[in-house]
């Protein structure tokens, strides 16, 4: 049953531990001495800069925590970025990603997750799943609100560099829109950019899957169309969206994860596709949805009160030592499911509210008896 934690006052952090943000940095004017001579591919050292400005610089559990999952990937991004002439704030940043992760607890469902400094770097993957999980529920409630179709449109592969190629694919996408018949037969949509190279070939190959809102399109019809706008292109694939879930996380997979198998693993390719994508928007509607948010806040996503109960390193070492708050958590974070046990919950929830480190033990708080109650 949800409840809500009944204790009367300001909610507050804990003490010595500074609130979470997901926002991104102040820009940070590194100099140049703070990569290593011997070493561009070296980690940023950003200890002489002022604290106040200093993004907090992750744990190494806080590292292994966030991104384990795409450790060796995420080396290959970081030195990408340096020959790709990144900013080195925007590679500090990078570097950063996961720094100060808390613990937080819903007091009302008694629901956990953690809260990290992010850096929203299109190429982290780890912060690409917040995006996609968003990106999820945006297409999902485009797609449940009416007939929806998946419509793929396919350019003529060609030598050109990656950034002329996806810039003729949207220029011919916009002439397709203003074309009499897909205004007869589509009301609006979203679209999302997926980047492929023909190793064979040695060539790039973006194209558009399109989720539209329409009755239907006849294949040969919408083939026709699309060669009258390329010149030289007539492949493309319609097909009814019956199965949401599995659409939207087929979609969705080119935002989370931009890097595609065909390219991510060579260095060269890699540089290439950070250079031409810089600044180029890959998702977007159209029509009808023109204007709907397919990236909200977190705010908008989840505007729940969020109680912060210690740092994830606290959690592992109290975990390790047999506390029952810490291991109730961990269980909650690894089944996804809220803490099972109602007392133990308001009493973490109790500790949340009034800033007490993880660790501590009032008796007054917990034993009513104790403060002659």
């Amino acid at each position: 049953m949800p409840r809500t934690c009944m204790i009367e006052g300001p909610v507050t952090t804990p003490p010595l531990l500074s609130p979470t943000h997901s926002a991104s940095p102040v820009p940070l004017a590194i100099p140049e001495g703070a990569i290593p001579e011997h070493d561009p591919y070296g980690l940023i050292d950003a200890s002489h800069l002022d604290e106040r400005y200093r993004p907090p610089s992750p744990t190494e559990l806080a590292t292994t925590f966030r991104h384990s999952f795409w450790q060796t990937a995420r080396e290959r991004a970081r030195r990408a970025m340096v020959d790709a002439d990144y900013p080195l704030a925007r590679r500090f940043s990078f570097q950063c990603c996961g720094a100060n992760p808390l613990v937080q607890i819903d007091p009302v469902t008694d629901e956990v997750r953690i809260k990290a400094r992010c850096c929203h770097d299109r190429w982290c993957r780890a912060c690409g799943r917040t995006k996609r999980l968003r990106l999820s529920k945006a297409l999902a409630e485009i797609c449940a609100a009416r007939k929806t179709l998946a419509v793929v449109l396919t350019p003529k592969h060609n030598d050109k560099p990656l950034g002329e190629q996806l810039t003729d694919l949207l220029a011919n996408f916009a002439k397709l829109r203003r074309h009499p018949f897909w205004q007869q037969n589509v009301t609006g949509g979203a679209w999302v950019v997926e980047v492929t190279y023909n190793q064979k070939h040695r060539q790039w190959h973006p194209h558009l899957h399109v989720f539209v809102h329409s009755c239907w399109l006849e294949q040969a019809d919408l083939s026709a169309t699309w060669l009258e706008v390329t010149g030289n292109s007539y492949i493309v694939d319609v097909s009814l969206v019956e199965n949401v879930g599995r659409a939207v996380r087929e979609l969705t997979k080119y935002v989370g994860k931009i890097t595609h198998r065909s390219w991510e693993h060579e260095h060269d390719l890699l540089v290439h596709a950070m250079r031409e994508l810089n600044g180029r928007r890959l998702c977007n509607t159209f029509g009808s949805l023109k204007g709907t948010e397919l990236q909200p806040t977190s705010e908008e996503v989840d505007a729940r009160h969020w109680l912060c109960w210690g740092s994830i390193d606290q959690l592992f070492r109290m975990k390790d030592a047999g506390d029952r708050q810490a291991l109730a958590i961990h269980k909650a974070l690894v089944t996804g499911h809220p803490i099972d046990d109602p007392d133990l919950a308001w009493e973490i929830c109790t500790h949340a509210h009034l800033g007490i480190l993880p660790g501590d033990d009032p008796p007054h708080l917990l034993e009513p008896a104790a403060c002659g109650a």
